[in-house]
């Protein structure tokens, strides 16, 4: 009979480790809705996967989604590029005197731009202008972009801009986050809540992409992109490339990651849907009359 008892043992044991079983995915799809919604709000990386309960059911009285038809002829719109907006040290270089505009200056250069009447636009206005109508852009467009991530930013833009109701686009560097001289994740995230301001990615160590390998490249323009939607609550779809430098393979790869646009450096204001991810930015400095180069470029 020791047999037939432990036959009866070994069914319960099934019984009782099927109904565990059971439980626990019943219990685990019970959840995994709940576990979404509350991660949902964070921009969650792209590591964790979603599933068809995470997805909202489509609002059927909204109107579908408009269809992305490139424009026939290019857009101009003025794309300005600064580096440093602070007092110059003693100690700067040549080079970094040359990228510096003072608070005073640029307060007088955004101001002579609202005076004038243009409207500066955010890197999303010109994507959509790019591949579907200007009908959304204002008269006298203008796109303000910032490199690096300085402090400078936070301290000397953002209240230019929030003063004057102007967008502005930081081009952020994460690395660059440890050191005292540029924002840190705390400034990302008060700078994108302002309204004021869209976070773009400069790479995670401002490296030269066209020298890296593959996978170092990808995980530049990949993992930069990943800890500022973190920070900022954003998605970031604009790139520019470090000291403007890039070849086939990098425009390959930001396109491959997710970006929607990138700007490189150098003269000119004409964009068109084919060249999204080579646009023109114009340098701006100290002495550089900005209204009189907007309007230049705007003929």
């Amino acid at each position: 009979m020791k047999w037939l008892e432990r036959l009866y043992v070994f069914l319960a044991c099934a019984l009782l480790a099927g109904v565990a079983l059971f439980s626990y995915h019943y219990e685990l799809e019970r959840v995994r809705p709940l576990i979404a919604a509350e991660l949902a709000p964070w921009n969650v990386p792209n590591w964790i996967i979603k599933t068809e309960a995470d997805v909202p059911a489509p609002d059927l009285a909204e109107p579908p989604e408009e269809v992305l038809v490139a424009p026939t002829s290019s857009i101009r719109v003025p794309v300005l590029m600064y580096h440093r907006v602070r007092v110059p040290l003693a100690s700067d270089t040549a080079s970094q005197k040359l990228l510096t505009v003072t608070p005073a200056t640029f307060e007088k250069q955004m101001q002579s731009l609202a005076d004038g009447g243009f409207v500066p636009i955010t890197p999303d206005d010109l994507l959509y202008a790019m591949m579907t109508s200007t009908a959304r852009l204002p008269s006298k467009p203008v796109l303000l972009t910032f490199d690096d991530g300085y402090k400078d930013d936070f301290t000397n833009v953002l209240p230019v801009l929030e003063r004057l109701k102007f967008q502005g686009t930081f081009y952020i560097v994460p690395a660059a986050t440890r050191f005292g001289g540029f924002m840190s994740p705390d400034m990302i995230t008060q700078a994108a809540q302002s309204g004021y301001v869209t976070i773009g990615s400069h790479t995670m160590h401002h490296s030269d992409l066209r020298y890296l390998s593959e996978d170092d490249r990808l995980a530049e323009i990949r993992d930069s992109r990943t800890l500022l939607q973190i920070w900022s609550g954003q998605p970031v779809d604009s790139f520019a490339y470090p000291y403007g430098f890039y070849n086939d393979a990098v425009i390959r790869d930001v396109e491959s990651v997710g970006y929607d646009l990138a700007f490189r450096t150098g003269a000119g204001a004409d964009h068109t849907s084919s060249t999204r991810f080579k646009l023109p930015r114009i340098q701006i400095n100290q002495d550089t009359d900005v209204v009189k180069t907007v309007q230049r470029y705007l003929k």
